[in-house]
């Protein structure tokens, strides 16, 4: 399922399953909403089985790798297994190393 603009959602690849949670569903929506938390995320890795030191990827802004970080903290994932990938939004001033005069 394509994400719209105008979603405000939360997509978790899993292995079998692709996940929403929704901030602000449509009416007839039955999945979970809000935020991702741990009483959501908990139960689809419990679904993926036992974890044999599977890794976690995060790519996006700072806010959202601090809040996923934690969240993964939170269900028990180990600091060590989460890979974090980093990037800035179009149009952020990019610092330069300054020149020697």
């Amino acid at each position: 399922m394509p994400k719209r603009p105008e979603d405000k959602s939360t997509q978790v690849y899993l292995p079998t399953l692709p996940a929403h949670v929704l901030e602000n569903p449509p009416e007839g929506w039955t999945g979970p909403t809000g935020r991702l938390d741990p009483s959501v995320l908990g139960p689809w890795l419990d679904a993926l089985g036992e974890d044999t030191g599977r890794a976690y990827y995060l790519c996006g802004p700072e806010p959202y790798l601090d809040a996923m970080s934690a969240l993964l903290g939170d269900v028990g994932v180990p600091r060590e297994r989460i890979i974090i990938e980093e990037f800035t939004a179009a149009g952020a001033p990019i610092e330069a190393e300054a020149e020697d005069a």
